[in-house]
């Protein structure tokens, strides 16, 4: 052998020690670290193992060294050597069979000892190479996530340590998974439910949804939980249909129908369907302008605006005349203190209608509040609509061919609701006249 070949396995175990030495494992205040770090540290290893060359494997580096079964890196052994005359060998062996398949003579691709020598140096350099880095690797894995945990691997029975050629290393990274600290049962199913309810956030991309998604599906086949393409297939399509009921989806509509017309709800679905599927809703998606897609929560709350509008309605603190009266016989009988006490009480009602993400909170302290009232009589309600339906809080700001009582939906709808739900706010008037004589 050349004199590289002497210094290769030195060196390979002395170049992925230094790749992997900024490699860390995160932990937990008592030293435990989570099956999600243990698949982080994994995949972090597996990026810097391909970063060590491999002439065998261009582009690879050593990655394979990390599989389970057996490849062209993981079946190399310490003690094996290529020689000249074994590469004159097998150059003659492949000459002859690609003789017999296209009865064409063929040279072997090395016919001299020198050609053979060199083919054989390059071989048995790769060889040590490998190896050095095994050694390299599985050292560097001892010494982040510690012995007690690869000693299983690592050494016999007898506390004697095995020989390169008598471990791999997904058997170290399997120890380290098996050593993490698990999930329960519940998280696990909460882990594949929430999969299950993944929702797109259409200010991005349809392929940066899908990411995450994949992401998430190969966390949850970490746990090894299933996950199959009929899954898969189940959560793309039910966002599609909710994007598709709003504005910012609408150029998924025509792609949608024809994907329900291709595959039925009992479709089996596999990489091919998956594959189709995500490709016509990619060029769907490249037509839309995801500007005009709100957040995911807001989408969520859209899609829920039934119960939002009752919600906002029962805990809306809309203006009565028992309150003004109220304010009058509390405050002074000047005008200049009748103004100042209700400018307060005016300015937190616009805060009110402008923070939606404390409506719920100060929804209840409103409630609360109004509990402490005496209640009011819907017989005296000005407003006919609202005396119709037993509507107690009168609006005295508003008309009452202003009404916001929705007959179709059985709720009233405030403006401001309407504008906090993005909803197209309809006055009493313009309703149907078949709604107005329900």
């Amino acid at each position: 052998m050349s004199e590289a070949n002497y210094t290769a396995r030195a060196n390979a175990k002395a170049n992925i020690l230094t790749l992997a030495a900024n490699i860390t494992i995160q932990r937990n205040a008592n030293g435990r670290y989570a099956h999600d770090a243990a698949t982080r540290f994994k995949n972090l290893f597996i990026l810097q193992l391909g970063a060590c060359y491999n002439d065998t494997q261009p582009g690879e580096g050593m990655r394979m060294l990390a599989d389970d079964g057996d490849n062209s890196l993981t079946v190399i052994k310490s003690t094996d050597r290529v020689t000249a005359e074994s590469v004159l060998l097998e150059a003659k062996k492949a000459a002859a069979t690609l003789k017999r398949q296209t009865n064409v003579d063929e040279k072997p691709r090395f016919e001299t000892r020198a050609e053979a020598k060199v083919e054989a140096d390059d071989r048995n350099y790769a060889i040590q190479a490998t190896i050095g880095t095994k050694e390299g690797a599985a050292e560097a894995i001892t010494t982040i996530v510690g012995s007690d945990i690869t000693n299983n691997v690592l050494r016999h029975t007898d506390g004697s340590p095995k020989g390169v050629d008598e471990y791999r290393l997904a058997a170290l990274f399997h120890a380290v998974a098996a050593a993490a600290k698990r999930l329960t049962e519940k998280e696990m199913v909460a882990l594949k439910v929430g999969a299950l309810q993944f929702q797109f956030d259409w200010r991005k991309s349809f392929q940066i949804n899908m990411e995450q998604l994949r992401a998430t599906v190969n966390k949850i086949t970490s746990y090894r939980l299933s996950f199959d393409n009929n899954d898969t297939a189940l959560v793309v399509l039910s966002n599609i249909h909710e994007a598709t009921q709003h504005h910012y989806g609408r150029d998924f509509r025509e792609t949608l129908r024809s994907l329900r017309q291709t595959y039925r709800y009992d479709f089996q679905h596999n990489n091919t369907s998956i594959a189709d599927i995500t490709a016509q809703l990619t060029a769907a998606d490249s037509l839309r302008d995801p500007a005009n897609a709100p957040a995911p929560e807001s989408a969520r709350a859209v899609t829920d605006s039934m119960a939002l509008l009752s919600e906002f309605v029962h805990d809306m603190d809309l203006p009565t005349n028992f309150d003004e009266q109220a304010l009058g016989v509390n405050g002074s009988d000047s005008d200049s203190s009748h103004d100042t006490k209700r400018s307060p009480r005016t300015s937190r009602r616009g805060e009110q209608r402008n923070n939606s993400r404390d409506s719920r909170r100060r929804a209840r302290h409103r409630s609360q509040s109004r509990d402490r009232k005496p209640p009011t009589r819907w017989q005296d309600n000005p407003c006919k609509h609202c005396q119709k339906f037993k509507r107690r809080t009168p609006h005295p700001n508003t008309p009452s061919k202003d009404c916001f009582w929705n007959p179709k939906l059985k709720v009233f709808r405030p403006r401001a609701v309407c504008d906090e739900m993005e909803l197209p706010y309809v006055p009493r008037y313009k309703f149907d006249s078949d709604s107005e004589d329900e």
